[in-house]
């Protein structure tokens, strides 16, 4: 577990504005680390009917920048969260950041969402 800490912290030290991970294996009972100058948005798989659960999704905002980043939409099944930056322009336009998490092929924990269900949302 210190390893996985050491990793975070040294990814961290670069201070971005947007940090978004997946793989993070957090089930609803564990919570994510506190990141001193972030606020966390973490999005939990379901428990799983065998072996452990995987998967997760984890976006940490540096907190000055957390009014700004909103979550907009995350899937039934956990497998995606949308962010919303009204105040980040692209060609005049506001952003959306999807983070996905997609399962592996060979899962069947997940056999019906693949990021073609999360681009739904905007096509």
């Amino acid at each position: 577990m210190h390893k996985k800490l050491d990793v975070l912290q040294s990814l961290f030290s670069s201070k971005a504005d947007l940090y978004c991970l997946v793989e993070t294996w957090l089930t609803e009972h564990c919570t994510a680390v506190d990141v001193p100058g972030y606020s966390c948005h973490s999005v939990c798989r379901p428990v799983a009917q065998r072996g452990p659960t995987r998967g997760g999704i984890c976006v940490y905002v540096a907190e000055r920048l957390s009014q700004f980043v909103k979550v907009w939409r995350v899937a039934a099944d956990n497998s995606y969260v949308w962010l919303h930056l009204p105040h980040v322009k692209v060609n005049k336009c506001e952003m959306y950041l999807c983070v996905c998490y997609v399962a592996p092929r060979s899962s069947t924990a997940n056999a019906h969402s693949y990021p073609y269900d999360a681009l739904q949302l905007i096509l």
